[in-house]
């Protein structure tokens, strides 16, 4: 994904955090975060729930893997003004558990304060396949 940004502006923070963490570069990606951050998950999922502050939200993505196998990633883009982006992406996975294969959409909403995120709402487009994909048959 290739994007100009102006630097400072919420889509340009979303955007660096992103390349930070497909980089692997999870310390960079971390230093985005606000002390005060908050992000939440559907409930209905597996790995659902709040997680407050930076290391419980690095967690919580991290833990995101040991759910799935990715084998692909689309991000679509990202938009936004000087506050607010949202990232509109496609992931194809397999889930552990089950071994069941599937995409999913997603769309994750974040606010950013001061050059930081502090908010992280991520929106799956059909929570109910997502769980489908951890019930044995």
């Amino acid at each position: 994904m290739t994007q100009q940004t102006e630097e400072g502006t919420a889509v340009a923070v979303v955007t660096d955090f992103y390349n930070f963490l497909n980089a692997g570069d999870v310390d960079r990606a971390r230093s985005l975060l606000h002390d005060d951050v908050v992000a939440g998950q559907p409930p209905s999922v597996p790995y659902g729930g709040t997680f407050s502050g930076p290391d419980a939200v690095m967690a919580a993505g991290a833990s995101v893997r040991s759910f799935y196998e990715f084998s692909s990633y689309d991000m679509h883009y990202i938009v936004g003004d000087n506050t607010n982006a949202v990232a509109h992406m496609t992931v194809g996975v397999t889930a552990i558990p089950t071994g069941k294969q599937f995409t999913f959409s997603a769309a994750e909403c974040f606010e950013v304060r001061e050059g930081k995120i502090v908010k992280i709402l991520i929106h799956h487009f059909d929570t109910v396949e997502v769980v489908k994909a951890f019930t044995a048959d």
